[in-house]
């Protein structure tokens, strides 16, 4: 059995090692953490989408695929489910020396999170992680990857990377208010539409009605 497994991590910090503040014990070569911890253990505010392959204390005794938070494998914002199944269903090893095919989607209009693995959608979680994590501020969020190992071997790696980036059309919905002759009525037009460009800010309008 292999371990203990890599993980696919957005996080802010941009500073590659050996210049960051590493867990111990630590090589040049580390992040933040060895074995269960998959190397970024104490990153904070990040979100880590986990491919275990070796079960820890507390932990699923199958590859299992979670998603955790600020650098703690155990702090889970989802359940963990078997990265594989075989033909009868039942939870399959994927360290088997073969490289399988991860897809991760993030879709903003729903803050829904998607990860599929072999091509078969495995994990759903819906929150806004750009608020809870992130402060509501998407910018400077970096994403990459990281790996660990301990007592037991595994060879981790990634290639043949593809990123798209959709750029979904912005959705307005139409404003309405009402008031009495002879009052102004005032508002915002922004609030309800739906991907709004970056930039664009909520904007009030204010005017007077006399029929």
């Amino acid at each position: 059995m292999g371990g203990d497994g890599i993980a696919f991590v957005l996080q802010r910090d941009n500073t590659p090692p050996p210049n960051n503040t590493t867990a111990s014990p630590a090589t040049a070569n580390s992040y933040y953490g060895q074995g269960e911890h998959l190397g970024y253990v104490g990153i904070s505010p990040s979100l880590g989408i986990e491919f275990d392959t070796h079960q820890n204390p507390g932990e699923s005794a199958f590859d299992h695929i979670a998603i955790s938070r600020n650098g703690d494998v155990y702090d889970k914002l989802s359940g963990e489910v078997a990265a594989k199944l075989d033909a009868f269903s039942n939870p399959a090893d994927i360290e088997d020396g073969v490289a399988h095919a991860i897809k991760i989607t993030w879709d903003k209009p729903s803050n829904t999170l998607k990860v599929y693995f072999d091509g078969v959608l495995r994990l759903t979680y819906t929150n806004d992680i750009v608020a809870s994590l992130f402060g509501a501020n998407p910018a400077n969020v970096y994403w990459g990857f990281t790996a660990a190992t301990s007592g037991a071997d595994n060879q981790q790696g990634v290639c043949d990377l593809d990123m798209k980036i959709i750029n979904l059309v912005p959705v307005a919905v139409n404003d309405i208010i009402t008031t009495n002759e002879d009052n102004f009525v005032t508002g915002q037009v922004l609030t309800n539409d739906a991907d709004r460009k970056p930039g664009l800010s909520s904007k009030n309008y204010s005017g007077h009605w006399s029929g």
